[in-house]
């Protein structure tokens, strides 16, 4: 993606809109992203290492506040970003996934999930947790941008 290209549009900020597309691709750029629900009438908000699974986005989990968001299928916002390359134009880009946790039960889908988890960053969960996934009622992202000509490159 050129991030600067004016095809995007770009928010009240400047920076640009993703779109559905390029969501989905920059959500598979990273291995690390944080969750965010209500625990205690408080926000938490925990790293989590993820897999892009259609309907949207898994990890796995032990014991403790997000198993308890997902089994009471609570509403969940997982948040990723990154820094791009000064070539793409894309200074650092972040997506947003906000939706209901739940816990994964389907057998094929537990399977396929074991198959693409990567070495965890957080490996509490590794290797007796349960894979929760957030369905997505929304996803959208924001890129920043880098001006050529404010950097001097001509």
């Amino acid at each position: 993606m050129s991030a600067a290209s004016s095809r995007y549009p770009r928010d009240h900020t400047g920076s640009v809109v993703l779109d559905l597309p390029e969501c989905r691709r920059y959500l598979r750029c990273a291995q690390l992203g944080r969750v965010g629900f209500i625990r205690a009438g408080a926000i938490e908000i925990l790293p989590v290492n993820y897999v892009v699974a259609d309907p949207g986005v898994a990890f796995k989990t032990g014991h403790g506040s997000k198993l308890g968001a997902a089994m009471d299928c609570a509403p969940i916002t997982f948040e990723v970003d990154g820094t791009g390359l000064p070539s793409t134009g894309v200074a650092a880009w972040s997506v947003v996934v906000k939706g209901v946790a739940g816990l994964v039960t389907d057998d094929e889908l537990l399977e396929r999930l074991g198959r693409e988890e990567s070495l965890p960053l957080v490996p509490s969960a590794a290797r007796s947790g349960r894979w929760v996934m957030i369905r997505p009622d929304e996803i959208s992202g924001r890129a920043i941008t880098v001006d050529p000509v404010a950097r001097g490159d001509d």
